[in-house]
């Protein structure tokens, strides 16, 4: 079979992403590109997960298996009598009735045939978890029925257990579209083992919860079978530009010039964090707009930026301002931000400038393809005017969302960072997954917002500058969990390393300033 895991970040080509429509479309598809029935095809994917648990747990002896009522159970019955045939000890529970598939209902039968007994899933309880080495969710899928109440005490018993679980095609519960649990909660799984295509919801929301290790097994579908379908998005796991080798003829001048306009009474540290992360990401010249009584300070914490005493206008060099890093609410943001919205020129929005934005209305809040905003999610919802359980319930709607309200380029950040072009743009939606909880301290927001400024400055376009910011920023932060100051080091022991489960490094006390001192590794090293 074709399964591979996904390749680490350093590999180029983005990994396309499908919602559930998409995959639907293509189940029907494959089989009959590939000449086989429905059910033959159900047998390839059973068939495959027996294989890979054999692979990847080889001394899993005794094995749980877990059948729902639809085709993702009837792969489970498959894998079941497989690993039956390979020598494992199996214990199945699965639906009294595979529901309305009948693919399903003849692999239950073929279980059967070949001597496997079949519990009732309402039967599970701690007892059939004693000694089990293997368990594997073949509960959902991308299906949640909406009588689906009975998953919740499973899921229950599936936490408090020690023994690994592979999910195949999407740990049951998980939304395939959103990447959030359902009602009745989900499976946490130690690895995925997705079918066909990769699914936008193992990536979104709260996957990095639930997903584990992803790997794709694509059936035997080609090139050009895929050819036949539109990606939804995009996961991104390079960042090209950022490798190619400069003019060696180039001076500052060819480079641009950042503005940083923030860093109002008593917040000159953002304005500083986004003025050196400009500097440290490639911009020619670096100026800083902020109050007065920060000047010395910034001048002895980072001489090559430049005090800026007024309101910049437009030169020859590439001019884009990066707005809102401790802008704060004062006298001073009442008079920097109408500037800033009256801008002709590329920008980026963050923090205090985002909160004003909120506060705009009619054609004020009207922006361009040459704007990028980068909220997080309470400051995506004052801009949408709802709350932030509701950003959270489908974070990928609310980006695209932000993009036609504001006609600007979107940044929603998170742990999966979603990246929309503005409405006229014909390029879809991008993901970066590379971020982990390490990065969940203040200034983290103002050093992306310097990096893609300066991407800009330096000529790449809006969304280009955005996509690759955001990977370069969650880059710099892994390479900066293995590289603090005093040396403190976490080996990688798992084997697999993959862009949404990065070496655990250092979790807790990381630095917005130990990532700006990696963007010049990040930006170099890429391949």
């Amino acid at each position: 079979m074709s399964a591979s895991p996904l390749p680490a970040p350093s590999s180029a080509a983005p990994l396309s992403l499908y919602r559930i429509s998409t995959i639907r479309a293509m189940d029907s598809a494959l089989s009959q590109s590939l000449h086989i029935s429905s059910g033959e095809l159900m047998l390839r994917a059973g068939r495959a997960a027996a294989n890979f648990a054999l692979q990847q747990w080889p001394n899993a002896n005794r094995i749980l298996i877990l059948a729902g009522p639809g085709n993702n159970g009837g792969d489970g019955y498959v894998a079941a009598l497989a690993l039956k045939q390979a020598g494992r000890e199996i214990v199945l529970f699965g639906s009294e009735k595979p529901g309305s598939s009948a693919d399903a209902c003849r692999a239950q039968q073929s279980a059967i045939a070949g001597g496997l007994g079949i519990e009732p899933l309402h039967s599970l309880g701690n007892s059939a978890l004693g000694g089990i080495d293997l368990i594997i969710d073949a509960l959902l899928g991308i299906g949640i029925p909406r009588d689906a109440e009975w998953l919740a005490p499973i899921v229950q018993l599936l936490d408090a257990t020690d023994a690994p679980i592979l999910a195949l095609d999407l740990p049951s519960g998980l939304n395939a579209d959103t990447g959030n649990a359902c009602a009745h909660g989900a499976v946490r799984a130690s690895q995925t083992l997705s079918f066909i295509a990769a699914k936008i919801g193992l990536f979104g929301g709260e996957a990095k919860r639930y997903c584990g290790t992803i790997t794709i097994e694509s059936l035997q579908a080609s090139a050009a079978f895929f050819a036949g379908f539109s990606a939804d998005a995009q996961l991104l796991r390079a960042a090209p530009w950022a490798s190619k080798p400069r003019d060696p003829l180039a001076h500052k001048g060819s480079f641009g010039h950042v503005y940083v306009i923030g860093g109002a009474p008593g917040k000159g540290g953002a304005a500083l964090l986004c003025s050196a992360a400009a500097l440290r990401s490639g911009a020619g010249l670096v100026s800083y707009l902020c109050a007065p009584e920060h000047h010395s300070a910034l001048l002895a914490s980072q001489p090559e930026a430049m005090a800026c005493l007024d309101f910049p206008e437009p030169k020859s060099v590439c001019c884009v301002l990066a707005a809102g890093p401790g802008l704060g609410d004062s006298e001073f943001s009442q008079r920097m931000f109408p500037k800033v919205l009256t801008w002709a020129g590329p920008r980026v929005l963050d923090a205090d400038a985002l909160n004003c934005l909120a506060k705009c209305t009619g054609d004020a809040v009207r922006l361009n393809a040459q704007t990028v905003i980068t909220p997080h999610p309470l400051e995506a919802a004052r801009l949408l005017g709802c709350s932030t359980q509701e950003i959270e319930a489908d974070r990928m709607a609310a980006a695209r969302a932000l993009a036609i309200r504001y006609r600007a380029v979107v940044v929603l950040k998170g742990a999966c960072s979603i990246i929309v072009p503005a409405p006229e743009c014909a390029e879809g939606m991008s993901l970066v997954d590379l971020g982990h909880a390490g990065m969940a301290s203040g200034g983290m927001g103002d050093v992306l917002t310097g990096l893609i400024a300066a991407l800009m400055a330096q000529g790449l376009g809006a969304f280009e500058a955005a996509k690759q910011g955001v990977w370069l920023h969650a880059k710099a932060a892994q390479l900066a969990s293995f590289c603090l100051p005093w040396e403190t080091r976490t080996s990688n022991t798992s084997g697999t390393v993959h862009a949404d489960a990065p070496p655990r490094g250092i979790q807790r006390g990381l630095l917005a300033r130990d990532l700006i001192a990696q963007l010049p590794v990040a930006l170099n090293a890429v391949s």
